[in-house]
Formats: structure tokens, C-alpha cells, sequence
């Protein structure tokens, strides 16, 4: 299971967990009467537990594994409080089938969740991933001022290349374009397929000029690496907001005009960075966008 997602999930979980502890505790408290005060240590060790597993969890390569352990760990502690061995086989039996059917669930659980926001074609993030994404941004931006930056990505006439040299190459075409992508950026900037052959860079503190750098840069770097062994270009619209103005529908629209802009003006380049207005949510594009028919021509193999 990916690192990431196990504590992320350990995280929902910490309410419900915090609860089964204190069970734990009150269960031990209970038998004290019965089998002596010394359960009490029992209690501080499992007070203990839960207090750590996050923090386990959030430093280990292995998280799966501290939580597993801390189940295991509260049941062997009402075991020996028992101490007897009815109740003592009992309890591992208990504890052997809710850990079971905890991990089975948890492992099914994250599987979904992985699907849900994965392209299964090229492996980048999704529309869905996306949304719950920039909701953080907005409200970090909000608090700092801080800069964000969207490039629209368009393979110029893709559909010709699915019409020419078939869908599986098409999918190849789609699959290594998406790696140049990810060579192309650092690890806090952010990469979604949202369908077809259309793409979406989040740039978090990304100024205009570095946004309009990185994406000539790409646009350069698709011209020369011919993914799919096809030669083929890319179209890209920037957009840039700050502060209050980070907003992805604003955003979104004005990336999605300036894309318009440069394929109406021959496609194989960049256009913008399109500056929001955060106070009235109001962008432009160059609107002298001369009316170009280009020559259609499918993706050479040349």
C-alpha cells in the first residue's frame, strides 16, 4: 500500500481509534477490583499507545505495520489482564479476527481510493484529486499572498494521430508525453490528466514569468522528444492570480481562453500568463486573435 495513503487514512481514523483505547482502558479499570491495581500500569501502557501511533505512523516507511501493531497491542493488554487462559485463548482468537478483517478493509479501502483519483493510463492525478487539492491552495493563498499558477496543456490535432496510427498508438503517445511532464517539475508542482489529450499544471508559487518559463520550456521539450516515436506539439494557456484571486474557476476559464488563443493563432505555442484581477475576478487575453484556419497535417513519423 502507498506510504501516503496509509497515513492519510491512519489520520481519519485517530477519533475512532482514541475511542477503542479508552474501551480498552475502561475494560482494564473494571478488572482491577477482580485481579489487583497493578492493571493500572496496563492502562498507562495503553494510554500510552494511542498517544504515540500517530506519530509512529507518520515517521515510519512502513506505517501499515504500527497500525497493526497497536491493535495487536491493546488486545494482549486485556489479555494479561485477564490472565487466565479461557478467556486468554478467547481474546487471541478475538484479536486474530478483527485485525483480519481491519486490514481487509482498510486495504480495500485504500485501493478505492487510489483508483478514484488516478488516471489509469498514464498514472497522473485526476479531476477528482484535483478539487480536493486546490481547495488547500485557495485557503493557503488566502492566508499568504501567496502565487499560483495554472498551464493548460493541449497535444495539438491528437485526433489525427488516433485516426492515423491507431489508439493503442495514441495511448503510447499520451503515456510518454505525461513522463516529460513529470521530468519537467519539482515535487511540490502538481500534474492531472483531466481526459483525453488534455492536461493540467498547478504551479503553487509560481510568478508569471516562471510559469511563462516553464511553459516554453515544455513546449520545447515535446517538439524534440517525440512520445510515441511521433513528432508532435503541445498548446498551452497560462494563467497566474494571488492571494484572494486564487481561484480555480477564474483561473481555470482564463487558462482555458488563453489555450483557445493559441491554437487560433497556429497551435506549438504558449500564450499568456493571463493575470487575474482579485478584485473583480476579471481577465484578459490579447483580443487581436487574428482569424487562422492552420493547414491540417497528421503527427509525422519523419
Amino acid at each position: 500500500m502507498e506510504r501516503a495513503r496509509v497515513v492519510d487514512n491512519g489520520a481519519r481514523v485517530t477519533r475512532a481509534r482514541t475511542i477503542a483505547a479508552a474501551s480498552v482502558g475502561l475494560t482494564l479499570l473494571l478488572f482491577a477490583p477482580m485481579f489487583g491495581w497493578w492493571t493500572l500500569a496496563l492502562f498507562a501502557l495503553s494510554a500510552l499507545n494511542t498517544q504515540t501511533v500517530d506519530r509512529r505512523i507518520a515517521r515510519s516507511a512502513r506505517p501499515e505495520l504500527h497500525v497493526a501493531a497497536s491493535v495487536v497491542w491493546s488486545q494482549l493488554l486485556l489479555a494479561v489482564a485477564v490472565a487466565h487462559p479461557a478467556p486468554l485463548v478467547v481474546s487471541i482468537a478475538l484479536l486474530v479476527s478483527i485485525t483480519a478483517v481491519v486490514g481487509a478493509l482498510s486495504g480495500a479501502e485504500l485501493e478505492q481510493r487510489s483508483e478514484s483519483v488516478l488516471d489509469p493510463l498514464t498514472g497522473l492525478l485526476n479531476r477528482t484529486a484535483l478539487g480536493r487539492r486546490f481547495q488547500e491552495l485557495e485557503e493557503q493563498a488566502r492566508l499568504t499572498g501567496e502565487t499560483v499558477s495554472l498551464l493548460l496543456c493541449d497535444i495539438d490535432r491528437f485526433k489525427l494521430v488516433n485516426d492515423t496510427y491507431g489508439h493503442d498508438r495514441g495511448d503510447a503517445v499520451l503515456r510518454a508525453f505525461a513522463y516529460e511532464l513529470r521530468k519537467q517539475l519539482r515535487s511540490f508542482e502538481l500534474l492531472y490528466r483531466l481526459g483525453g489529450e488534455e492536461f493540467l499544471l498547478v504551479l503553487p508559487g509560481a510568478e508569471a514569468p516562471q510559469a511563462r518559463e516553464i511553459a516554453d520550456r515544455l513546449c520545447e521539450t515535446l517538439r524534440t522528444c517525440r512520445p510515441g516515436d511521433l513528432h508532435v506539439t503541445v498548446s498551452i494557456g497560462v494563467a497566474t492570480a494571488s492571494g484572494a484571486g486564487v481561484a480555480f474557476e477564474s483561473l481555470f476559464k482564463a487558462a482555458d481562453q488563453a489555450l483557445y488563443t493559441a491554437k487560433a493563432r497556429g497551435r506549438d505555442r504558449v500564450v499568456g500568463p493571463v493575470a487575474i484581477d482579485a478584485s473583480a475576478q476579471e481577465f484578459s487575453v490579447d483580443s487581436a486573435v487574428p482569424d487562422l484556419t492552420p493547414t491540417v497535417t497528421a503527427p509525422s513519423e519523419q
